[in-house]
């Protein structure tokens, strides 16, 4: 395995310098370690539990980067501006799991093309899900989401429009808010609130809406400047693998039981 990384960066740096003749400075820095991130309130694609860290997102990556023999390291995030800063600094090397948005545009290079659709949408009580028909009808009620949790760019435009999403919070507590009557629903992608239903045994209690929903698309990102850069068309490559080959989709599967409604 150690070959095939090797003869792998030497092919990268090959084609890279037809055409151009490089100091030894500008020669590629080599990718010993790459760190992979996301938000700890983004699960399944990220979740931290007595185990250590996990989900779609991070066994995506880990695979793949374990194909070329480099290690990794697992942060995850639980303020959404920490994990933004640190991509600035230089501390992160791939975000396994995103949506395109603004936030990231100037740090980072989403992996073409998405590696899963996951719609954004809407868990209610039981209850109320006869009158969550449509986006339009959630107007005038109170919203809440995890503090960490960031939708795709046109989304986040549509949603200022007709959204009153009151509060950001811990995961846990935006669904006791709605839970407990403070807020009328919780804002999400549809796998983070099947996974975060099935995961505390709220079926009888919160269902999703299959009637407000907006189709939107999961990425992995690399930071731009990482080292690890040079391994893109590989990361591609192998996501494109296996979504294609049904392993996303039995990671997915692993992780949620949830129907909606």
């Amino acid at each position: 395995m150690r070959l095939f990384k090797v003869i792998f960066s030497t092919i990268i740096v090959l084609i890279s310098s037809v055409g151009f003749s490089a100091d030894e400075d500008d020669l590629i820095e080599p990718c010993d370690q790459v760190v992979l991130a996301g938000d700890a309130g983004w699960p399944p694609y990220i979740i931290v539990n007595d185990n250590g860290i996990s989900g779609i997102g991070v066994q995506l990556a880990e695979k793949i980067f374990k194909q070329l023999d480099i290690p990794v390291k697992t942060i995850a995030f639980y303020n959404h501006l920490e994990l933004l800063q640190a991509l600035r600094t230089g501390d992160i090397d791939v975000l396994v799991s995103t949506y395109p948005h603004n936030d990231i545009a100037s740090t980072t290079n989403l992996i073409q093309p998405e590696y899963l659709l996951d719609p954004i949408t809407v868990a209610v009580k039981t209850n109320n899900l006869g009158n969550a028909s449509s986006w339009e009808s959630l107007a005038g009620h109170n919203g809440v989401m995890d503090m960490t949790f960031s939708a795709d760019q046109e989304s986040q435009d549509f949603f200022a429009v007709y959204l009153n999403v009151r509060d950001k919070l811990d995961l846990g507590k935006a669904v006791d808010a709605v839970l407990d009557g403070d807020a009328y629903y919780i804002l999400g992608s549809k796998n983070q609130l099947q996974y975060t239903i099935a995961d505390n045994d709220l079926q009888n209690l919160l269902v999703i809406s299959s009637k407000v929903q907006r189709p939107a698309s999961i990425y992995m990102a690399l930071r731009k400047g990482s080292p690890c850069n040079q391994y893109a068309p590989f990361l591609t490559k192998r996501l494109q693998d296996y979504k294609n080959d049904g392993t996303v989709d039995r990671l997915v599967n692993s992780y949620i039981s949830v129907k909606e409604n």
